[in-house]
């Protein structure tokens, strides 16, 4: 939700929700009912999603799911610890959450370069 002007100056909130094409006319239809608006505006949109994989690492803490990326060439491009997983290493281990994201990245990257070295 944004804050933006109106007519005349007035203030008024804009409203932005995206949604599967599926789901529009659900969604319109909560719109004007549980909003005074009289209106809405559709635009479409299009997504361009990389190519992904996850997979299971044990690491030092744990065992977590590492989401990796890949470019249009098929290298790898980003890697990612899932959230939840990180969570639940740092509630274990009484750690905040970046020290334990740190451990696990370094655990992966090592990994990584002794695979890479063979």
């Amino acid at each position: 939700m944004i804050t933006a002007q109106g007519k005349k100056g007035r203030p008024v909130f804009l409203l932005k929700v995206l949604a599967n094409r599926e789901r529009e006319a659900a969604v319109v239809d909560c719109l004007f009912r549980h909003s005074p608006t009289l209106g809405v505006r559709r635009q479409a949109q299009e997504r361009y999603v990389l190519e992904r994989k996850t997979s299971r690492f044990a690491s030092p803490l744990g065992e977590v799911a590492i989401k990796t990326a890949f470019d249009i060439n098929g290298e790898e491009l980003n890697v990612k610890v899932e959230y939840d997983d990180l969570a639940r290493l740092a509630a274990e281990h009484n750690l905040p959450l970046a020290v334990v994201e740190r451990q696990v990245m370094a655990a992966w990257q090592a990994r990584a370069s002794r695979e890479r070295k063979q």
